[in-house]
């Protein structure tokens, strides 16, 4: 019986063996049947990728000076020159605080510093008369030194009275609110009659710089070393039919962390262009650059090996799949700017690429 058990395993392990070398051997089968089969895939020509010789971002056209015009002294308001929409020269007028208060406050301090002159005066005659008594020995040492100060203290307090006369010519001038540049009233936020405060401060008027305006744009970090500062930069105003071509004012080296860009700054002179440019406006801004001269934008998904700026894809040569080493530049999560490795008649595998293999025979779909 202990024979009879024997010979069954026996069998029983001869059985599962050969088995298994038929399993093995059919699956060997079926892929050399699958590497030699034809397969159909999907593709993209390296035309249809390529990139444009230039970078296209939107922007805002905004005023490099945006200014709530607050009062330097407190009163009432007068006068009002200029309303919401005006357009006032550097210097020129647009209100006018009631001036009762400071023509006396003024007339005071002339009174004060002139006869604080006066008292100078004569304290500066009696004091070189006492420098001759003083030399010739007529009066003590007492005496000189006592009418000597009397003399510095006149003096002192005429300056005083000089420094207050031009605090009151400050203030009075203070009355008259003049725009600080070439502006446009965008905001009046006082009429006649309205009570004014220094501190805490009163918003008279909200006003834009017209003539120094600013483009900004968004760029992706990955982007960003295509731009340079001094670099000229193309600008389209649809909604004026405007086109700028201005240099690069500057770089922000701060980084978005959320959108992982940095602002470009583009100066605009507007006198330039009769000031037909107005804060607000859409725009489209291009760079022009040698770098981005026969590159690609291809979908990281048709990259089946990407790290440190190399990755490989798959191209049909001859209706085979070839693998091909590329050099490409981060552009976002979704896309990167192939350098190098790529040219226009290639034809890339989009489709498949968890599978394919290199020199595997393929069709492309219609």
């Amino acid at each position: 019986m202990k024979g009879i058990s024997k010979l069954v395993i026996v069998i029983l392990c001869l059985t599962i063996v050969l088995t298994s070398c038929k399993k093995a051997e059919g699956q060997r089968e079926n892929t050399d049947q699958d590497t030699n089969s034809t397969m159909t895939v999907s593709s993209l020509r390296g035309r249809d990728i390529k990139s444009p010789e230039y970078l296209e971002y939107s922007g805002n056209l905004l005023s490099m000076q945006d200014v709530t015009i607050m009062p330097a002294v407190s009163g009432v308001v007068a006068k009002i020159y200029a309303d919401e929409g005006s357009f006032v020269k550097k210097g020129g007028l647009i209100a006018l605080l009631d001036q009762q208060e400071f023509e006396i406050g003024l007339s005071q301090a002339k009174n004060q510093y002139e006869s604080a002159r006066l008292a100078y005066e004569q304290s500066k005659i009696d004091f070189e008369r006492t420098q001759k008594l003083y030399e010739s020995k007529s009066i003590s040492d007492a005496q000189y030194e006592g009418l000597k100060l009397k003399h510095q203290i006149t003096e002192n307090q005429m300056k005083m009275a000089q420094d207050g006369l031009n605090m009151a010519k400050k203030r009075f001038d203070d009355t008259y609110i003049r725009a600080p540049f070439d502006c446009y009233i965008t905001n009046r936020l006082v009429s006649v009659g309205t009570r004014v405060n220094m501190m805490p401060p009163t918003p008279m008027f909200r006003i834009v710089d017209i003539n120094n305006l600013q483009f900004k744009i968004s760029v992706p970090v990955a982007e960003i070393s295509n731009f340079s500062e001094g670099e000229n930069v193309e600008i389209f105003f649809k909604d004026m039919d405007i086109k700028v071509n201005e240099p690069i004012y500057k770089i922000v080296k701060d980084v978005d962390p959320r959108s992982m860009s940095s602002q470009v700054i583009i100066k605009i002179d507007n006198r330039k262009y009769d000031h037909r440019l107005k804060s607000g406006l859409f725009g489209t801004a291009r760079i022009y650059s040698e770098a981005l001269k026969n590159t690609y934008i291809l979908e990281k998904k048709y990259l089946t090996k990407a790290e440190n700026g190399k990755g490989t894809i798959y191209v049909v040569q001859g209706g085979v799949a070839r693998a091909r080493d590329i050099q490409y530049r981060e552009i976002n999560a979704v896309s990167v700017r192939v350098i190098s490795g790529l040219s226009d008649e290639d034809i890339i595998i989009t489709s498949g690429l968890n599978i394919i293999k290199d020199g595997r025979v393929v069709s492309i779909a219609k």
